[in-house]
């Protein structure tokens, strides 16, 4: 390799631009590329299907064999709750707190005894 002079202009990096235009076979095997791509994703969603029906099958059978029940493979399920009654409030603002969570700063360093809702 020779080394460059001051007087050589140095060679300016490639840019993918130049890169294309002087090798117009690119595009084409891009295209290819993309095309094998497709297949590919087709193949594996196919497989994916297939294999996911085995499985459901064993998982039925298997249901089936034992006896069990949705709350027997997957435990039983919460129900979401809903708002939380309010146990103290603030007879002066009529602010109001579940007893959950931090306290609010009305109820600071006060007896909560004071603020219970009957």
């Amino acid at each position: 390799m020779q080394e460059q002079g001051r007087g050589q202009a140095q060679s300016q990096p490639r840019s993918w631009f130049n890169i294309y235009f002087d090798h117009p076979d690119l595009m084409s095997q891009y295209k290819d590329l993309l095309k094998q791509r497709a297949e590919l994703d087709r193949l594996i969603e196919e497989l994916r299907q297939r294999e996911n029906g085995e499985a459901l099958e064993k998982v039925r059978a298997l249901v089936t064999e034992f006896g069990l029940t949705a709350d027997d493979v997957f435990g039983r399920q919460r129900k979401a709750s809903g708002p939380v009654a309010a146990k103290y409030r603030d007879n002066a603002t009529g602010a109001t707190w579940s007893g959950r969570g931090k306290p609010p700063r009305w109820l600071a360093g006060k007896d909560r005894n004071d603020y219970l809702i009957a």
